[in-house]
C-alpha cells in the first residue's frame, strides 16, 4: 500500500471528522464562542554536535553549528457549554549557512474536539506533521501544551544530515457512553501512517499503525474510575516485511486527589505475533506494559510526571517496548520571570529479534527561563542536553543545544 493512498485516506478521514465535530459543536451555536490566537517565534540556536554523531568514521565526524530558527502559528476554535473544537496550523523555518541538505520549511497541524451529550462524548485529537529528518527522530522532553496525553513514541534517534522529509499523520477518536449512574461502555483507538520522501536510499520504513479498545468504565464515586476491556492492535510496514499483530487486555484506574491534582494507573498485557515475511519467520511472545502518571496544576506552578512501559511504532521497521521516565516543571518565579524543567528518559526495546540493531538508550533534559515584558511578548533562552547509545556498537553520542528566542502570542480566551 503506498503512501500516496494512505494519505488520501487519512487526509479524507481528517476532513470528515473535522467536520463532523465542527457540526456537532454547532448545535448549541447559540451560547458558543470562538476565538483566533494568533503567534510567531523567531531566534537563534547552536548544536555542539549536530546530528548527534558518533565521532567515528569520514561522514560521522561530531561537528558543531548553528542556525536560524522561526515559527508562525495560529490557534482557532470554538467552545459551548457542550463543545469544543480547537485547530493549531504551523509554519516552521530553519537555515543553517553549513548545512544547505536541511529542509527549510516544515508544516504542522494539530486537531482536538469533544462534544458531550447527557450521556455520552464523542472526542477527536489529531495531527499532520511533515519536516526534515533533523527535527523528527529526536524525543522532546517536554510535554506538547497541544496535546500533552499523546502516546506514540515513534522516532528512531538516528539523525541523517541529507534532504530527507518524513511525513505523518495521526488520528485518536473516542466515543463512551453512560449504560446507567456508575457504567460506561465506549470504544477509543489509534490511526497513523508514516512515510518518507529522500533523494538517497537510506534506513527507514514507511509504515501504517492500528490500535482499537473497548472498555466498560465502573465509578465507585466522583474522584474515581476504573476502565477494562481488550484491544487489537497491527503494525505493518509497507514493504511488507514485517507485520506484528497484538491482541490483549488493557486495564486503566484514574483517580483525582484535588480539583488540581489527578493520577492514573494503566496495565496492559498482551499476545505478540511478529511476522518477518523476507524471512519467512514467525516470532509470538507475551509481553507486559505498565504506566503510573500523575499530574498538577496550580496558580504559580504546575508539574507532571510519568514511569512505565509502553507498546509503540517506530520508523525502524518494528513496533517497540518503550520503558520510560518523565518529568516537567513549570513554575512563575515572579509576575514576569517563569522557569522550566524537563527530563526525558527511556531504553527502546525492539519486538522481533531481526531488529535489534535499533534498541538504544536515550536521555534529554531541558532547562528554560522566560521573561515576559509584555502581556504578549516574551524573550526565551534554553539549553538543552541530548544522549543516546545503541545497542549494537555501545557507542555513547551527545549534543549540548542552546536557543535562544523571542516569542509573541496573542492572548487566550479564558477555559
Amino acid at each position: 500500500m503506498s503512501l500516496s493512498f494512505l494519505d488520501r485516506q487519512t487526509t479524507f478521514a481528517l476532513a470528515c471528522a473535522v467536520l463532523g465535530l465542527s457540526v456537532l459543536g454547532a448545535r448549541p451555536s447559540a451560547a458558543a464562542d470562538s476565538y483566533f490566537v494568533p503567534g510567531l517565534e523567531a531566534g537563534l540556536e547552536y548544536h555542539t554536535n549536530v546530528g548527534l554523531r558518533s565521532g567515528t568514521g569520514p561522514f560521522t565526524q561530531e561537528e558543531d553549528g548553528g542556525g536560524y530558527i522561526a515559527e508562525v502559528w495560529a490557534l482557532a476554535g470554538m467552545r459551548s457549554p457542550r463543545a469544543y473544537f480547537e485547530v493549531l496550523p504551523r509554519i516552521r523555518f530553519q537555515e543553517y549557512p553549513d548545512h544547505d541538505e536541511l529542509q527549510d520549511f516544515s508544516q504542522f497541524m494539530a486537531i482536538r474536539g469533544r462534544y458531550d451529550s447527557p450521556r455520552s462524548y464523542v472526542a477527536l485529537t489529531g495531527d499532520y506533521l511533515r519536516e526534515d529528518e533533523f527535527n523528527a527522530q529526536l524525543s522532546d522532553a517536554q510535554y506538547d501544551d497541544f496535546d500533552p496525553d499523546n502516546p506514540v513514541v515513534d522516532e528512531t534517534g538516528r539523525v541523517v544530515l541529507l534532504d530527507t522529509t518524513r511525513t505523518r499523520v495521526q488520528l485518536r477518536p473516542e466515543f463512551a457512553y453512560q449504560l446507567n449512574r456508575t457504567i460506561s461502555a465506549g470504544i477509543r483507538g489509534l490511526y497513523q501512517t508514516v512515510g518518507f520522501d529522500s533523494e538517497v536510499d537510506f534506513d527507514r520504513d514507511d509504515y501504517s499503525y492500528a490500535y482499537a479498545v473497548g472498555f466498560l468504565g465502573w465509578r465507585s464515586g466522583p474522584r474515581s474510575k476504573l476502565e477494562v476491556g481488550p484491544y487489537v492492535a497491527r503494525y505493518e510496514t509497507d514493504d511488507n516485511l514485517n507485520r506484528t499483530d497484538s491482541t490483549g487486555v488493557a486495564v486503566g484506574f484514574d483517580y483525582q486527589w484535588s480539583p488540581t491534582w489527578t493520577a492514573s494507573v494503566t496495565g496492559q498485557i498482551e499476545s505478540t505475533e511478529v511476522n518477518r515475511i523476507d524471512l519467512l519467520d514467525t516470532e509470538t511472545s507475551t509481553n507486559w506494559g505498565l504506566m503510573v502518571e500523575t499530574r498538577r496544576e496550580g496558580q504559580i506552578s504546575d508539574w507532571r510526571f510519568s514511569l512505565g512501559r509502553t507498546f509503540n511504532p517506530s520508523d525502524s521497521g518494528t513496533r517497540t517496548e518503550l520503558d520510560q521516565i518523565r518529568a516537567q516543571y513549570n513554575r512563575n518565579l515572579t509576575q514576569r520571570w517563569r522557569f522550566t524543567g524537563a527530563i526525558r528518559a527511556y531504553q527502546a526495546r525492539s519486538q522481533g529479534g531481526n531488529f535489534r540493531g535499533n534498541d538504544r538508550d536515550y536521555l534529554r533534559g531541558d532547562l528554560g527561563i522566560e521573561w515576559r515584558w509584555r502581556q504578549t511578548w516574551s524573550l526565551r533562552g534554553e539549553y538543552s542536553y541530548i544522549e543516546q547509545k545503541y545497542e549494537n556498537d555501545g557507542q555513547t553520542r551527545s549534543d549540548n543545544m542552546l536557543q535562544l528566542k523571542i516569542r509573541y502570542e496573542g492572548l487566550r480566551p479564558a477555559r
